[in-house]
């Protein structure tokens, strides 16, 4: 199959917008491959969807909830919640970067008390 670089659009309001004959919100792009005769996009989720169906895990004013990373870490963001939170931590430096950092303080905090 040959590799194409194609979108990755919102599959949450890609129907809605197409019935008011507007273009998908377009995410960013992925290089996959393709069948020949297949639609070449790709889904994810846009962050104004997430906000809309995952009001938990964000303030009104779009920012991160506070303690959203250490909730993942340690389970308590469960089902649709941790779903929505990890696709969202797949393309989010700075919660990367947080979850990596939590991680070591775990790590480190485990040795020195033996655990």
């Amino acid at each position: 199959m040959p590799v194409q670089r194609v979108p990755i659009v919102c599959a949450w309001c890609e129907a809605e917008r197409k019935a008011q004959g507007l273009l998908p919100k377009v995410l960013g792009y992925s290089e996959i491959d393709v069948p020949p005769g297949q639609p070449a996009t790709s889904h994810g989720i846009c962050t104004d969807c997430e906000a809309e169906f995952f009001p938990n895990l964000w303030r009104r004013d779009g920012e991160h909830r506070e303690g959203l990373v250490e909730d993942y870490f340690t389970g308590v963001l469960q089902g649709a919640d941790r779903e929505a939170y990890e696709r969202h931590l797949a393309s989010c430096p700075a919660c990367q970067k947080d979850l990596e950092e939590l991680k070591a303080l775990d790590a480190r905090l485990r040795k020195e008390l033996g655990g």
